[in-house]
């Protein structure tokens, strides 16, 4: 595939080309170049337990600047920003078979999250609790720690029962 030559510099954005450029042939011979979209990998942050028939994301929308221009994340601000309540989205689910809950809810959990998210293990805690309170028994302790960049993104809304440490370090 050949590319054209003012996209081969690796500090420019297709956004600033395209501002810089915005003669119509040239967009006809730059779109068919550009690669799609890849698809965003978020995980679930909800139990089936609480909603059997939906499912939650936890997603921090992406800011940032580069080359001195604003920047956001395009599927972030979408979802936090432009998706409407109650709008659907296309969505598949990719399994991960080997990172699960143990078996017993008494078995204590440590869970680490340096700078992945905190969404798999607030569906993880979610799940434990729920699956407790189904079954009247007692859950094991559950520490998670986790890392965020920086001090004012830490914005927790997990649960308040006895049984969870949450552990931030921010660098």
């Amino acid at each position: 595939m050949q590319h054209h030559p003012l996209l081969s510099t690796d500090s420019r954005s297709c956004l600033l080309v395209c501002s810089l450029l915005l003669h119509a042939r040239f967009m006809q011979e730059l779109l068919p170049v550009l690669r799609p979209l890849q698809p965003r990998l978020y995980s679930i942050s909800s139990s089936p337990l609480e909603h059997p028939t939906r499912v939650q994301a936890t997603i921090a929308t992406v800011r940032y600047t580069s080359l001195s221009i604003e920047r956001v994340g395009v599927c972030s601000t979408y979802t936090n920003e432009r998706l409407a309540p109650g709008q659907q989205v296309p969505v598949y689910i990719h399994k991960n078979s080997d990172f699960r809950l143990p078996a017993q809810l008494q078995t204590p959990i440590v869970m680490v999250g340096p700078g992945t998210g905190l969404a798999p293990f607030r569906a993880f805690i979610l799940q434990r609790l729920l699956e407790g309170r189904a079954s009247g028994t007692d859950v094991g302790r559950m520490v998670l720690y986790f890392g965020c960049r920086r001090s004012a993104q830490v914005r927790i809304a997990l649960c308040r029962a006895a049984c969870v440490v949450v552990c931030c370090v921010c660098s």
